[in-house]
């Protein structure tokens, strides 16, 4: 006779609560200053025509 398997949720709502934090966690860190990644007008950046 096959046992009755146990309820799963103990640890998969443990599991998808951490990777929506670290998502979470990563996405707030990349956006969290948007002057910091993107350059500002008349700045020699990146793709910059500007050969000063």
């Amino acid at each position: 006779m096959m046992r009755v398997p146990r309820p799963a949720a103990w640890w998969i709502i443990p599991v998808i609560v951490l990777v929506g934090a670290v998502v979470g966690g990563t996405l707030w860190w990349l956006l969290a200053d948007p002057a910091l990644t993107a350059p500002t007008p008349g700045s020699a950046g990146a793709g910059s025509a500007a050969g000063d």
